[in-house]
């Protein structure tokens, strides 16, 4: 495994070039959602900003990310879903890196300095709830201490970077949701868990970017 100074850099440099994008984000796009690419284009300018943390650590000598399950609350259109670390831009909010960090800090205790965030992501728009999500990529040192907020996190879950580029773990399920039934979603099924939506658009386009050099991340961790 590399060291996680040589993976922050790598994925630094990375980062400053351009983004495989929506190239990636399709191999996790419904048939549905890929149909209405137009439609939703013309949605994003109203779109309300939004922020996530994908956040890699080290621990047993293999890379890991960070994700939650979202507390079920009626009402709340993605209950129960398995997200990334994130929330609403606020006012307040200088730009929305600030409140990836923020949201990370109070949603499960991460506190991630900026020196540690390697750069963006494609921005991801969820149709359902209107929001424009900036994904921002981050690189710790070692493994951090978790401190749930209950009201807005039911669980912190962490797996293996190298699951993700797997091909075995790329599948389709259907998904019972507060807007409708959805009929063979493409997924990630990392054991009992299912991540699929914007979510896994984003890991898509992780694991996108990591395929791209052997050097800095061996893509057979994970096993």
């Amino acid at each position: 495994m590399g060291s996680p100074e040589r993976l922050a850099f790598f994925l630094t440099q990375r980062l400053k070039n351009p983004l495989p994008g929506l190239e990636a984000h399709k191999l996790m796009m419904p048939p549905d959602r890929l149909s209405r690419l137009e439609q939703y284009a013309s949605e994003i300018p109203q779109a309300r900003p939004g922020a996530v943390a994908l956040v890699l650590f080290p621990e047993s000598n293999v890379w890991n990310f960070i994700a939650i399950r979202r507390q079920n609350r009626p009402g709340d259109v993605h209950s129960a879903q398995v997200a990334l670390p994130g929330g609403a831009v606020e006012p307040g909010d200088q730009r929305p890196l600030f409140a990836a960090l923020r949201e990370a800090e109070e949603e499960v205790g991460l506190r991630i300095n900026p020196h540690q965030v390697c750069g963006p992501l494609t921005p991801v728009y969820i149709p359902p709830s209107r929001f424009l999500v900036h994904p921002f990529l981050a690189v710790l040192a070692e493994k951090p201490s978790f401190q749930i907020q209950a009201e807005e996190v039911a669980e912190v879950l962490v797996f293996p970077v190298g699951l993700l580029l797997k091909n075995e773990v790329r599948q389709k399920a259907d998904f019972l949701t507060s807007y409708g039934r959805l009929k063979n979603y493409p997924c990630f099924r990392l054991g009992d868990t299912l991540i699929w939506g914007a979510t896994a658009m984003i890991l898509s386009e992780l694991a996108f970017i990591l395929t791209t050099d052997h050097k800095a991340f061996h893509p057979n961790e994970g096993h």
